[in-house]
Formats: C-alpha cells, sequence, structure tokens
C-alpha cells in the first residue's frame, strides 16, 4: 500500500494565521482523496539556503494515504496545480512511499534477536537486585546505629 508525504515551504512574509489557514485549505482538498495521517502542525524554519530571497519559512507536513477507487495520477495533478497556483508556497515536495512489508525470514531474526535480549536482561536483574538490597541493608545499619548513640 503506498501513501504520499507532501512537504510545504510557505512564505515568512504570511502570518501564522495566514499560512495555517493556507494548509487548512490544503487539507480540506486532500481529505476528498484519502485520508490525511498528521496533525496540522506549521512552524517557521530557517532556511540552509535563501529560497526567492527568502531566509526564513513556515514548513508544513502532511502524509496522505489515498482511497482504493480514486485515480492516484489525476488526484496528483490535480494537487501539482493548486500548489503551483498558491503564490505563498515557495517550495514543495510530494514523495510517494511505500510501507514496508517484513519478510518471514526477517521476522524470524527479529524474534530471535528480542529473545537474546531479554536473556541478557534477565541474566542482569538479580544482579541490580542484589546490589539493592545490599546498599538497603547499610543504610538500615546505619541509622540503627545513629539510633543507638554508636
Amino acid at each position: 500500500m503506498s501513501f504520499y508525504e507532501i512537504n510545504l515551504l510557505l512564505s515568512a512574509k504570511i502570518s501564522a494565521e495566514e499560512a495555517n489557514a493556507q494548509i487548512g485549505d490544503l487539507e480540506a482538498f486532500l481529505q476528498k482523496s484519502g485520508k490525511l495521517a498528521s496533525e496540522r502542525k506549521i512552524e517557521m524554519k530557517k532556511l540552509a539556503y535563501p529560497i526567492l530571497g527568502q531566509e526564513e519559512a513556515w514548513f508544513s507536513f502532511i502524509t496522505l494515504y489515498p482511497n482504493l477507487g480514486i485515480v492516484k495520477k489525476d488526484m496528483l495533478k490535480d494537487l501539482e496545480k493548486m500548489i503551483k497556483e498558491n503564490k505563498n508556497i515557495i517550495r514543495h515536495l510530494i514523495l510517494k512511499k511505500e510501507k514496508i512489508k517484513i519478510k518471514r525470514s526477517d521476522r524470524r531474526m527479529a524474534a530471535k534477536a528480542e529473545q537474546k535480549e531479554k536473556k541478557i536482561e534477565e541474566q542482569q536483574a538479580p544482579a541490580d537486585e542484589q546490589e539493592k538490597s545490599k546498599v538497603e541493608l547499610e543504610q538500615v545499619e546505619e541509622k540503627l546505629n545513629e539510633m543507638l548513640g554508636e
């Protein structure tokens, strides 16, 4: 199953409210095409290099899981058109990602690694408990000596 990551840089010349409103419009358009998995989070970022003369920009990231019956090619064309028409979006990137499928052999290897980690933790646990009990006994002895005045 594939999904899309949409990264946007909006001009720093607009306010945070305006940037949120524009991302909201884009999300409303995308919800018709599928399910959005990311929350609306927009933040000001300092750019590594100037883009259109701007040193900073509003950054937003959206994850879209398209509906099964939708024509993805048409949806992407409409999305590109909408992004290019918006003059406040100075840079965008749309990535198609595939959900990673774990092979059976990889699952077995992962399970064996987990079992080894558990064994190591179990071996370390008794040593930790002994150290704790020694410390507690020493503290009890000190308190007794203080109380008895020795």
